[in-house]
């Protein structure tokens, strides 16, 4: 091997190495501060990874997380995967992450629904609550209403994609 890749190949080894450095080293601060163990918490940042979120970034959402999952009694993982799912659904940006779960977590604090079913919700409606130009706020304020009637998860976001649809192809057609 030329002296240029080696140098390349040994600059990859090293950093992946700070970077499972890092990811450790979260894991374990959040094992022993949070409810949560250091496993738990990798298996988070698994998620995390999977879902596109670079080291820097996994580690730095990685008590966000924690938090929302805290909250709404979910297991880590479970929450993780829910949190990056729907917002990939919706198009979101890691900048729109704090106020995203704020709003998750207030929406099920203060409508008959938890964050869980929120987010079956969610994933039902996505696409049509971004193709229609609503905002998310108003979705999630959407589905607590649902909630408090007695249509909660993928129910719910089934009957909000179903309700946006026809009002958009009412405003099309006329």
């Amino acid at each position: 091997m030329p002296p240029r890749k080696r140098r390349k190949a040994a600059e990859q080894v090293s950093t992946g190495a700070e970077d499972y450095q890092k990811l450790e080293n979260a894991a374990r601060e959040c094992g022993e501060t949070t409810k949560y163990t250091a496993s738990e918490s990798a298996d988070a940042l698994n998620y995390l990874a999977l879902a596109g979120y670079d080291v820097n970034k996994a580690v730095e959402t990685l008590p966000k997380v924690l938090n929302l999952a805290t909250a709404s009694g979910m297991d880590l993982a479970s929450c993780t995967d829910m949190v990056t799912d729907t917002m990939s659904a919706l198009q979101l940006q890691t900048s729109d992450l704090d106020g995203y779960m704020d709003m998750m977590a207030k929406t099920a604090q203060k409508s008959n629904t938890t964050v869980a079913m929120l987010g079956e919700g969610i994933l039902q409606c996505a696409g049509t609550v971004k193709s229609t130009g609503q905002d998310v706020d108003t979705m999630c304020t959407s589905l607590g209403i649902l909630a408090n009637n007695g249509i909660k998860g993928s129910e719910a976001g089934t009957a909000l994609n179903s309700m946006l649809v026809r009002i958009s192809t009412k405003d099309v057609a006329q």
